[in-house]
């Protein structure tokens, strides 16, 4: 990677980690019982700190972005609502896409010893965690695994050291309470045996974690939902592969034009402006902590912790990988939007103004495409074959009428500049 991409992206990371942190403190001082709490803000002043995050950023991107779009009913919907649409990444072309470099088969020993008995530990949690109502009076809690654990009562060997055992009892739980607590010890030890100790734990491990590295893998793409924009519309592969092979349109948007106040109620379309970052084209991805990146996995079942992004630097290289892909797309010139969900959709992102029809798109399609436009105030292109050169030429059919919504904060171009 040349030196100028190296800093652009070590600038990007600095910006996905900052955005990160933000949303992360967002969300703890919603929770009553964070530390955070206190720092909870209003609607209004989260809308005002957006817009100026916001703005800043589109600092940093081109000033139009293009999409290529084939012609159906679904593309010209999402045009006409001003919408775009979120892919989930395992439908992509590419299977390398928004793929995590993730194996632990290369880890030293000792580390991978170690991650077996935090899955040890944190699978018996999960499956005996207080919202289950098949664990038994006989289960060890939750919270009881946990002192468990950090008392040190078992090693990496998932031996259990009955000398320090029987110390944390007599230390944690009156006469009365000893036995039962014991009782339930010996059924946890039973259970959690069964995978093995020592040598046979670390082969047993070592047997299924590929396998789960790999449904991890899967997943990841699955919850990965992008929109891919570029910064040209004058290319003719993707015409050809995006826009039914010169049958199509592109769409322009313009980030100059204004930010819309009530853009700010959709939380989607903050997270899309807000995650508008460039592809990077590489023949190695960034370094990835494979190790870390399980051990946060492990640590947050024992600790049943629900919001993942509580590690800044893990979701900042997680999301970074989103955004790297093999020199041979460089052409493409890709910007993405990246956002997490449950299922693709549309996106409300009303910064289309205008429109480029393909060479051979149908009378039908363009007449189509001219109501949409007069609809929406776009500008309409047409692109013809070149008379004195290669390129094609673009001809301009219609102009946008002259309306600015009420609702619209004119930002001027020398704020984005």
């Amino acid at each position: 990677m040349k030196l100028k991409q190296k800093y652009r992206l070590k600038k990007t990371e600095r910006y996905i980690r900052n955005m990160l942190l933000e949303e992360y403190f967002r969300e703890m001082s919603e929770d009553p019982n964070s530390i955070w709490a206190s720092l909870k803000i209003s609607e209004q002043r989260k809308k005002f700190d957006d817009l100026g995050y916001i703005l800043d950023h589109l600092k940093t991107v081109p000033k139009c972005l293009f999409k290529y779009r084939s012609c159906n009913a679904n593309n010209f919907k999402a045009l006409e609502d001003n919408s775009i649409w979120v892919s989930s990444a395992e439908q992509f072309m590419d299977p390398y896409d928004c793929r995590l470099p993730f194996s632990i088969k290369n880890l030293p020993k000792s580390k991978i010893k170690r991650l077996a008995k935090w899955f040890v530990f944190a699978s018996y949690i999960y499956v005996n965690n207080e919202d289950n109502l098949s664990k038994d009076e006989n289960s060890l809690t939750p919270e009881e695994v946990r002192n468990i654990f950090f008392a040190h009562c078992y090693n990496d060997d998932l031996v259990l050291n009955v000398k320090r055992t029987q110390k944390y009892i007599k230390k944690k739980y009156p006469i009365e309470q000893r036995e039962k607590i014991v009782k339930k010890i010996v059924l946890f030890d039973q259970e959690i045996s069964q995978r093995g100790r020592a040598q046979g734990l670390l082969d047993w491990y070592k047997a299924h974690c590929e396998e789960w590295c790999s449904s991890t893998i899967d997943l990841n793409r699955k919850a990965r939902y992008v929109c891919s924009l570029t910064e040209t519309n004058n290319n003719p592969k993707m015409w050809e592969e995006y826009a039914d092979n010169y049958g199509g349109f592109c769409i322009r948007y313009d980030f100059t034009q204004g930010i819309r106040f009530d853009l700010l109620d959709v939380e989607s379309s903050v997270y899309a402006l807000k995650g508008l970052l460039p592809v990077f084209y590489t023949e190695r991805r960034p370094k990835f902590n494979s190790y870390k990146f399980q051990f946060l996995q492990y640590h947050d079942t024992l600790f049943e912790i629900k919001n993942t992004s509580h590690d800044p630097d893990m979701a900042t290289k997680l999301h970074l990988q989103t955004l790297m892909k093999n020199p041979k797309y460089s052409n493409e010139q890709e910007w993405r939007i990246v956002i997490g969900g449950e299922e693709p959709g549309l996106i409300w992102f009303p910064f289309a103004t205008g429109i480029y029809m393909g060479k051979d798109i149908s009378k039908e399609n363009k007449e189509r495409l001219m109501q949409i436009a007069k609809k929406n105030n776009l500008t309409v292109y047409q692109q013809k074959i070149g008379v004195a050169s290669f390129e094609y030429e673009i001809v301009r059919l219609a102009e946008p009428r002259e309306i600015i919504s009420s609702k619209t904060i004119i930002v001027h171009n020398s704020a984005l500049n």
